[in-house]
């Protein structure tokens, strides 16, 4: 909701740092949140929007009625995929790849050149065919807060990992 209404503050002062750098934060913890608890086409999904207000921030990045309104429209494309438990790890709808893709659009004039590819394609394209054939264990360790159930919170949502960590 703070996201939203970030959002229609934006569109009357868009060069206002504090607005800019609130919506940046809000983006980056849904994304963040997504990936932790393996939303994956959430956090695809949030990466480019994400990356536009990166560039906001920098100054290389204008905001514009089209940067707002498509992220209103994201907004409400990702209450949905957090109530679709079985669009976890999907592809995305036609409505978000419109989304994304004028985003990206938006990315790619201000850098004048193509948006980076999201960091796990990245990360596993780096790879070599070598690396790839090694598993690691990890152990975590996990000491929560006492209220740690206070907010909804649910250590069963997510629990499966997956990827390559260095």
């Amino acid at each position: 909701r703070d996201l939203e209404e970030s959002l229609l503050d934006l569109e009357e002062k868009a060069t206002d740092q504090e607005l800019i750098g609130r919506i940046f934060r809000a983006l980056h913890t849904i994304k963040g949140s997504g990936s932790m608890f393996g939303y994956d086409t959430l956090t695809a999904f949030t990466h480019d929007i994400e990356t536009a207000y990166d560039l906001v921030r920098s100054g290389k990045l204008q905001v514009t009625k089209k940067l707002v309104d498509s992220t209103l429209a994201a907004c409400d494309e990702i209450r949905g995929m957090l109530t679709d438990d079985d669009n976890r790890s999907g592809a995305l709808s036609e409505t978000q790849t419109e989304i994304v893709g004028g985003i990206r659009e938006l990315i790619k004039d201000a850098r004048g050149d193509q948006p980076p590819a999201p960091a796990l394609a990245v990360a596993v394209a780096e790879m070599s065919a070598d690396e790839s054939q090694h598993e690691c264990t990890y152990r975590v360790r996990l000491t929560p807060e006492l209220d740690l159930f206070a907010n909804g919170t649910t250590l069963l949502a997510g629990t499966q990992v997956a990827g390559v960590f260095r």
